[in-house]
């Protein structure tokens, strides 16, 4: 199955998929519809199957939870099944993930970028087995593909740091997902801009985030479509087009 929109494949299960996630005492996320990530230990993999503990509240028996992981050249989609759930000593739980199937979405140097303006919040995730303190705090989403974000915010974060984001789809609908931040610029007003691949996100969260890329890019096209054409025609174009001699 490909999306043309999003050059996503759907793989034959591959149970090697699961190298490219977690091991065995590392960490990693999941999230479910609701766009919530979940943090998770892993405790064991075998095949295509993950044991692994966690401290949150809300995971169920029979939910459809995904992550991403990368292969060294494409970024992969890996969805699960929760098919055990056992709670354990000091309210803790051990939960069995099932792979389903994984879906290859290429690579996301070459996906479509487009800008954004919306706004949202942004969270930083503290380590695991250290309790949440940090409140969401307003941001401006800026630029957007598949699978990264640029935004401003009026906080200071470290490339490497995590972060759960939420914005808006431009049509009232909130977007969740995890993000780490890659890159850090100087922005106005002594705010800062950054650059965040993302990490964990549902699958309707992904689905909505591709129909926003989608929408954005066929409006750019359509108005570069259209300053092309005044150019062409003898208009005088914009202050930039005028600037560089192409008014």
């Amino acid at each position: 199955m490909t999306d043309d929109r999003t050059r996503s494949v759907l793989r034959p299960l591959d149970e090697r998929a699961l190298e490219h996630l977690t091991r065995v005492g590392g960490t990693f996320a999941v999230a479910g519809d609701e766009g919530v990530p979940y943090d998770l230990r892993t405790k064991a993999v075998q095949r295509d199957v993950i044991v692994a503990s966690t401290a949150v509240e809300g995971l169920e028996r029979g939910a459809r939870l995904s992550a991403r992981a990368h292969d060294g050249r494409h970024a992969l989609v890996l969805v699960f099944v929760l098919e055990e759930l056992e709670a354990t000593a000091g309210g803790r739980s051990d939960v069995l993930l099932r792979l389903v199937h994984t879906v290859d979405r290429g690579d996301e140097r070459r996906e479509r970028r487009v800008e954004v303006d919306s706004k949202g919040t942004v969270t930083p995730v503290a380590p695991f087995d250290v309790a949440a303190g940090d409140r969401p705090l307003p941001l401006t989403v800026v630029e957007a593909s598949p699978s990264g974000l640029v935004f401003i915010v009026n906080r200071r974060l470290d490339a490497g740091d995590a972060v759960d984001l939420t914005f808006d789809d431009g049509t009232g609908v909130a977007v969740r997902c995890r993000a780490a931040i890659v890159r850090v610029e100087r922005a106005v007003y002594g705010r800062h801009r950054y650059a965040a691949r993302i990490t964990t996100m549902s699958e309707l969260d992904q689905r909505r985030l591709d129909r926003l890329v989608s929408r954005l890019a066929t409006r750019q096209d359509e108005r570069s479509t259209q300053t092309d054409g005044a150019a062409a025609g003898g208009g005088r174009g914009g202050p930039l087009r005028r600037l560089f001699g192409r008014g």
